[in-house]
């Protein structure tokens, strides 16, 4: 019996108890409620980071490359100038190759072994060009202007630059250029290139009758009549 009104005390006391309570519950939990950080909603993306967003979020669609025009490299120029060169043929004017050229009668024996002996001493270097006057297809233009008659006369040598030699001088600079220069030193004295040039002189108008050719006008004669037919 006690125990049953115990209990109905309880009973009774404990919604007092807790309606005594309420008010400072309530007290206590506003102060813990202001100690806790205020949790703010996330702020939302301005409208164009929307967009941006979502563009991000969708493939890119593909380039199309406009191909870039390649220029074409200009064409070369020709630098080079046109001439003639020593056989009359069109050409670019240049240093020749030779250092002297030398006018020889392709008819006279004598003269044919003395260059077929600097030829030899040359042996294919080109040092010495070597023109036969006697040629049907002789070019006096391509050759200082030395016409047939004047290039039988005496012996002439032509130099790089387009100077003219003759007499003792030729020989000295064709042998100079071929290596044997001290044959003819000695005609570099002015006194002994006088000398020599007077014996050449002899040779000279002599060689036509001495190696059985006749007079130089039986031979521009000879060359006249067969100056058409005789041309290649």
């Amino acid at each position: 019996m006690a125990s049953a009104r115990a209990l109905a005390f309880a009973g009774g006391a404990l919604p007092r108890l807790a309606r005594a309570t309420a008010p400072v519950a309530a007290v206590v939990t506003r102060r813990a409620a202001a100690r806790r950080p205020a949790v703010l909603p996330a702020p939302r993306p301005a409208a164009g980071v929307r967009l941006a967003s979502a563009a991000a979020g969708r493939p890119s669609p593909p380039r199309t490359t406009t191909p870039t025009a390649v220029a074409s490299p200009p064409a070369p120029v020709s630098t080079a100038a046109t001439g003639t060169d020593g056989d009359g043929a069109a050409a670019a004017e240049a240093p020749p190759s030779w250092k002297v050229k030398l006018l020889f009668d392709g008819e006279c024996p004598l003269c044919v072994r003395e260059v077929n002996f600097l030829k030899k001493k040359d042996d294919g270097r080109g040092v010495v060009a070597f023109v036969d006057i006697s040629d049907p297809a002789y070019d006096a233009a391509a050759n200082a202007g030395l016409d047939y008659e004047t290039a039988m006369g005496r012996i002439h040598a032509i130099e790089a630059d387009g100077s003219v030699v003759q007499d003792v001088a030729v020989f000295r600079r064709v042998y100079e250029e071929l290596g044997m220069g001290w044959v003819y030193a000695v005609t570099k004295a002015p006194a002994v290139e006088a000398v020599a040039n007077q014996l050449y002189g002899v040779w000279a108008r002599s060689r036509l009758w001495l190696t059985g050719r006749g007079t130089m006008e039986e031979v521009m004669k000879e060359r006249e009549d067969c100056k058409d037919s005789c041309r290649i």
